[in-house]
């Protein structure tokens, strides 16, 4: 079996954020998580490679239950310490 290598660090998760700061802009988040929304209707979602909670904490934000599965704990670290957090289930895991 081969070992899996996680490449987020904690240096990469810490400049995680700032270094794709154009995927976080309103333009993109706002019609994702609108589709998204439409989609879970009166479900949930499942995220993977959750991250940061680029999508996850919007998504939890406008009303979805959501449950997000990472394997980079530096990631999870940095998604814990964000306001919303707390609303979301979270696994440190492998997909």
């Amino acid at each position: 079996m081969t070992e899996l290598v996680n490449e987020y660090d904690e240096a990469l998760a810490a400049a995680y954020d700032e270094d794709v700061a154009d995927a976080f802009s309103p333009a993109v988040i706002e019609p994702t998580v609108t589709l998204l929304s439409s989609l879970a209707g009166e479900g949930r979602a499942l995220e993977f490679a959750i991250g940061t909670g680029r999508i996850g904490l919007p998504l939890s934000q406008a009303g979805i239950a959501v449950h997000g599965i990472e394997m980079s704990e530096p990631m999870l670290a940095r998604l814990r310490q964000k306001p919303g957090a707390e609303r979301l289930g979270l696994t440190h895991g492998d997909m």
